[in-house]
């Protein structure tokens, strides 16, 4: 994802126009205070797919035999790594 900085007192003075660049440029943007990263604006939607997004994308990748192993490695601990989402019922 594309990021850009901008200083602290020009995010100030124009707030809304860098949440919609981010928006819009599926970009994060950073804000410094003194040349230090103090805080990221980030768009909720760009780091979310769907399964069949995935698949999309997934079927439109050529990978070597050995990127196939790495990533269906990587994919089996990953979901080993999950847990179960709370049951918010009980």
């Amino acid at each position: 994802m594309k990021e850009t900085t901008v200083a602290l007192e020009n995010a100030s003075l124009s707030l809304a126009e860098w949440v919609a660049r981010a928006r819009r440029e599926h970009s994060t943007v950073v804000v410094l205070d003194a040349a230090r990263p103090v805080a990221r604006l980030v768009p909720t939607l760009a780091s979310r797919c769907t399964g069949a997004e995935l698949a999309r994308a997934l079927a439109s990748t050529d990978l070597s035999p050995e990127e196939a192993r790495a990533w269906a490695d990587d994919l089996r601990q990953s979901r080993a790594a999950l847990s179960a989402p709370e049951d918010k019922w009980r």
